[in-house]
């Protein structure tokens, strides 16, 4: 392959077009890139990408690119402008062997990067490069794999979100996942940031979903806000593929003659600017001609100049070509080629089906959801086991501190048992003492009561037997009194010991008092009468 034809591959890459999908771009500058704020560089950088695939001279200017960076000190900018190379290297590869060496090159450049979604771009621009290639093979891991890695890293949050909306639209579109299609669109819609194509694109690719889907409400409905959009920006071209799609919608409801005018407003526009699809409307003008028995006129649209398709051009292209001259022979009454076209017809639709089976795609899915099920069935695993670990730490926490809180319980009632226990012993000890006192206070107020009464009578006898005694007699009681323990400091003594056994046993020490009362009396009265 000599460098005009690799040049040819890069000249078409990533331009995808079906039946007038809009696909027209503003042109950006690599010099300007410098002029835009740091959060949005890479927006307008996969905006610039998306114009070197549609004009490769412009290739040249991934040098200008790194010396950017380099310029603005931008690392990241620096690391996408080396990744673009390495891309470019893939593209341009001569044979396999050669194709696998750079993109092992790739991936190691991606390894050693930081960047998480450096190796996920890298997937995501091979594998739709292949896709575009019809090499449905090697696409659909690499478009999958760069999908799943994307979604990990929440790329919708992204400024250049669109870029990978515009090939994951193509994508599904393209395997009539119509559904999904759409979704791609609406995200598109959704983001603020978009420098890919105005609102008008996308609801026209909207449209044509529906369209597909025969929801022709829908389809009129995406359309009018394709119209409005697209008039707001004065944007012909696209104006005229709306116009285009109209027809689509009127053809498809069997309304022929309403439908024509569409398709010649389209035509007439894009013949020149966009030829690809001015064959589509083409076909579709001499179709519904056919149709309308205007079989001469017919033929001025389905013999006009052949144009050469480019490898993007949707897979169904040969198969319109083929029913529209089945439908022509028909019409002529050339039935035999009108057979072998209707032959074609079938034999192509199910080289299609076997190529772009819809199960495929479904398949990847199905593998992709099974993988992010096993992923996320792995993170609860491991969240839950984070949770055993986490509750059984705090299990282990609060056991350690109930232990320590009875331990300190027991240490403290210990403690205040030791200290009870102390304090009733000293208790005790000094009940004990005063019991002794008082029994000591009882034995000598018992004993002196003897005293006194062996000392009464004798006096008594010594009185009546010598009266000249008496002046002794007097000696004797006085001496008597005197060393009876009736005085207040012995009564407060007394008292003291009383209260600290009353303590222990009450009726002990009030049997001690009464006691002590009733010998004070006694000792008193027999003093007073011995006196007399």
């Amino acid at each position: 392959m000599n460098y005009l034809k690799k040049i040819s591959i890069l000249a078409v890459f990533f331009l995808f077009s079906f039946k007038l999908i809009a696909r027209e771009k503003p042109a950006f500058s690599i010099k300007n890139l410098a002029k835009e704020p740091v959060e949005n560089r890479l927006n307008y950088l996969f905006a610039i990408e998306y114009t070197w695939q549609k004009e490769p001279h412009r290739y040249k200017s991934i040098d200008s690119l790194k010396k950017i960076a380099k310029g603005l000190n931008d690392e990241v900018l620096a690391s996408y402008s080396e990744l673009f190379r390495h891309e470019y290297n893939i593209y341009l590869a001569t044979n396999p062997v050669e194709k696998e060496k750079y993109f092992e090159d790739a991936e190691k450049f991606t390894d050693e990067s930081n960047i998480p979604e450096l190796k996920a771009h890298l997937y995501y621009a091979i594998g739709i490069y292949d896709f575009y290639l019809k090499k449905t093979k090697t696409s659909l891991p690499l478009v999958f794999e760069a999908k799943k890695m994307l979604e990990k890293i929440n790329y919708t949050n992204f400024r250049h979100a669109g870029y990978y909306y515009l090939g994951f639209f193509d994508f599904y579109f393209y395997y009539d996942d119509l559904k999904n299609a759409i979704k791609y669109q609406q995200l598109a819609l959704n983001s603020t940031y978009n420098l890919f194509y105005s609102p008008a694109n996308y609801y026209n690719n909207i449209a044509l979903c529906y369209i597909r889907l025969k929801d022709y409400d829908n389809a009129l409905a995406y359309l009018q806000k394709a119209m409005v959009s697209a008039q707001k920006i004065d944007d012909k071209n696209i104006e005229a593929m709306i116009e285009g799609n109209f027809g689509m919608v009127y053809a498809n409801k069997k309304q022929f003659k309403k439908a024509l005018p569409y398709f010649y407003k389209d035509f007439e526009i894009n013949k020149n600017d966009l030829p690809e699809n001015s064959l589509y409307t083409r076909y579709h003008i001499a179709e519904c001609l056919l149709q309308l028995d205007s079989v001469k006129k017919a033929e001025t649209y389905i013999f006009g100049n052949e144009i050469k398709m480019p490898i993007w051009e949707y897979p169904g292209y040969s198969s319109q070509k083929f029913k529209l001259m089945a439908l022509y022979f028909q019409k002529t009454k050339n039935f035999v080629k009108a057979n072998q076209y209707k032959d074609s017809v079938i034999a192509l639709k199910d080289s299609l089906k076997i190529k772009y089976d819809f199960k495929k795609l479904k398949d990847f899915e199905s593998l992709l959801e099974a993988e992010k099920n096993i992923a996320k069935n792995a993170e609860l695993k491991m969240e839950s086991q984070r949770q055993i670990v986490l509750r059984n730490y705090i299990l282990g926490v609060l056991s350690a501190l109930f232990l320590v809180s009875i331990s300190w319980l027991l240490y403290r009632r210990k403690k205040e048992k030791q200290v009870e226990t102390q304090k009733q012993k000293l208790a005790d000890q000094q009940i004990a003492n005063a019991n002794q006192q008082l029994d000591l206070f009882l034995n000598n107020i018992k004993e002196k009561n003897e005293l006194i009464e062996k000392m009464t009578l004798e006096l008594n006898q010594s009185n009546e037997q010598n009266p000249q005694l008496a002046e002794q007699t007097q000696i004797y009681l006085e001496k008597l009194q005197k060393s009876v323990i009736l005085t207040d400091e012995n009564w407060q003594d007394f008292k003291s010991k009383a209260q600290i056994a009353h303590q222990r046993n009450g009726k002990y020490a009030r049997y001690f008092y009464r006691f002590y009362q009733e010998s004070k009396v006694s000792v008193q009265e027999k003093i007073s009468r011995t006196s007399q």
